[in-house]
């Protein structure tokens, strides 16, 4: 038996607990969901537009259609993340750095899942932490830094983090 996808079980099952969802969350967390699940559905169709190939010899034709490149689909979320990463560290990050990680206790979660505006405040929390960290072993340098927040984890639960790529080096006034 062939496992079903995502997207299979989402237009199988979508309209019978859409109605239960929606009272668990705010107007504003539900429109973007109701967007996001409705891209997700359409991704791939033809009908939503396409790329067609002709192969100069044989004038095969083939089409590709477009995905939605929306992250709440894990194949268009994986590949954009992916996408992301690489230009981001080779093409702007060419430098020697660090990746770090910094997520929150599971006690807070329903914190920022309720108030939105605290992931701002979340990454300014770990830029500081990371800053303090270097600075009480004595350097004075500035490294770059990169904060990226995450508000899903791998199991697609509720799971805001920070990814924050800071440099080994950074300038220093000496």
């Amino acid at each position: 038996m062939r496992a079903k996808s995502i997207k299979s079980i989402f237009r199988e099952f979508w309209c019978i607990v859409c109605i239960e969802l929606e009272s668990l969350y705010s107007s504003l967390h539900w429109e973007s969901i109701i967007e996001n699940v409705a891209k997700m559905v359409d991704c791939g169709e033809p009908c939503n537009g396409f790329a067609e190939y002709i192969c100069p010899e044989c004038f095969e034709k083939k089409r590709v259609p477009f995905t939605c490149k929306c992250r709440f689909r894990p194949s268009c979320g994986k590949r954009y993340v992916d996408q992301w990463v690489e230009k981001t560290v080779y093409g702007i990050f060419d430098v020697t750095h660090r990746h770090l990680v910094f997520t929150l206790p599971q006690e807070l979660r329903k914190i920022i899942f309720d108030n939105r505006q605290f992931i701002k405040t979340m990454m300014d929390c770990a830029s500081k932490t990371a800053m303090e960290v270097l600075q009480s072993r004595g350097s004075d340098a500035v490294p770059g830094i990169l904060s990226i927040v995450h508000t899903f984890g791998r199991n697609i639960k509720f799971n805001p983090h920070v990814h924050m790529l800071m440099t080994e080096g950074g300038l220093s006034s000496e």
